[in-house]
């Protein structure tokens, strides 16, 4: 999750803006549900936004185990 906060900062959101996203996992790895479950807690607490799981053949690079894509939802200022 550390690049996804990195990708999200870059355009002036974070984490905590995230509303949904969808997991690309692979094939190979969705055995490993309570893993990417802990590691979904670990970066956003107990109010996980909600998510959709893909199991795929295949992602980006060879490596990439999981790809995240995350929706943010941007709230009108109060200012």
């Amino acid at each position: 999750m550390p690049t996804a906060a990195t990708a999200l900062a870059t355009v002036g959101a974070s984490l905590d803006q995230v509303g949904a996203f969808t997991l690309y996992i692979k094939q190979s790895h969705m055995k490993e549900g309570k893993a990417i479950a802990s590691a979904l807690k670990a970066a956003f607490g107990e109010n996980l936004p909600c998510s959709t799981w893909i199991g795929v053949s295949g992602l980006a690079r060879e490596e990439f185990l999981v790809e995240v894509e995350p929706s943010v939802v941007f709230l009108p200022s109060t200012e």
